[in-house]
């Protein structure tokens, strides 16, 4: 009998623990402190670049996106879809370098769209 109740109390337990999880798994995640929201101008996914404008400074910067992460409202996206949006939080990793002929200010390592308020 006490084998069984503390089989009980385990599996009970590990389901607690699974189901906040899966809860955790599909909030969407909270920008980091590096990241900052840009308005996105040009998207090319033929070449990967991406070009968008601080919105403060209205600077712009032309980045490689190969590498980004894209996440939608939480979910995994290409950068295809990125082209539907005007505004979006990017982390990225400043450097200067060159691709196909064209000065690049760095890569971007991810990129987050929220849609919903």
């Amino acid at each position: 009998m006490k084998k069984k109740t503390n089989i009980l109390i385990l599996l009970l337990l590990i389901g607690v623990s699974l189901g906040a999880a899966l809860a955790q798994s599909g909030k969407s995640k909270k920008p980091e402190p590096g990241d900052k929201k840009y308005r996105i101008l040009s998207v090319s996914t033929s070449t990967n670049l991406v070009l968008i404008s601080d919105l403060e400074t209205k600077t712009r910067l032309m980045l490689d996106a190969a590498q980004a992460k894209v996440t939608i409202d939480g979910k995994a996206s290409d950068l295809k879809e990125l082209q539907r949006y005007t505004l979006a939080v990017f982390r990225i990793q400043r450097g200067v370098s060159q691709m196909h002929g064209i000065d690049l200010d760095g890569k971007i390592v991810e990129i987050q769209v929220e849609t919903r308020k």
